[in-house]
């Protein structure tokens, strides 16, 4: 029901199309596979405004959160990064053990993602996140700390839980042996 105005309600079955409801211009609109909140009828990708969204609850098929971080270096997903001292809100590749610039790990496919598009380095904020990881300092096994490494953007485990305090940047979720790899990591900063 509307006070004032007319309501619309559009739907389609095509991939171009979209679905709508409106009240004299103003609407939510599913386009393309995205969905726009508008009070006009454009739905412009790159507008903005002010407002907000209530909802009881968000599903996602993806399991982390992350932001959008600028770095002057090419980052890949999975790796770990550190406060970039030389370049103000930057990050970089993590190249020493246990360092206290940690920063975290660079999203793979956040669920949720916060921040300017411009800067595209996504870094994981909570959430599971495959993960770089060097068993230079023994084996990683599930539930390991992990911390920075002298493998450049990667992880290692923490020997000693006392050692890892300021430099943890999450959890072991699966193990590695040897050498280098991917694992699932919870991400833990502390």
């Amino acid at each position: 029901a509307t006070s004032g105005g007319t309501a619309i309600l559009a739907q389609t079955l095509s991939s171009t199309g979209y679905s709508g409801l409106f009240n004299g211009g103003q609407g939510v609109k599913i386009y393309g596979g995205g969905l726009c909140v508008d009070v006009d009828s454009n739905c412009d990708p790159d507008a903005s405004g002010d407002g907000w969204v209530r909802a009881r609850g968000y599903f996602t098929g993806d399991a982390d959160i992350a932001e959008y971080y600028p770095s002057e270096e090419n980052l890949e997903s999975g790796d770990i990064v550190i406060i970039d001292v030389n370049n103000p809100l930057n990050v970089k590749k993590a190249d020493k053990p246990y360092d206290s610039l940690v920063a975290g790990i660079i999203s793979t496919e956040p669920g949720v993602k916060l921040g300017k598009e411009k800067d595209n380095n996504l870094l994981a904020l909570a959430g599971r996140v495959p993960t770089k990881v060097s068993a230079e300092n023994g084996p990683i096994e599930i539930g390991d700390l992990l911390t920075t490494s002298n493998t450049p953007g990667h992880a290692m485990r923490c020997k000693d839980r006392f050692e890892c305090s300021g430099v943890m940047l999450g959890k072991a979720l699966e193990p590695l042996d040897k050498g280098t790899g991917k694992i699932v990591v919870l991400v833990t900063l502390a």
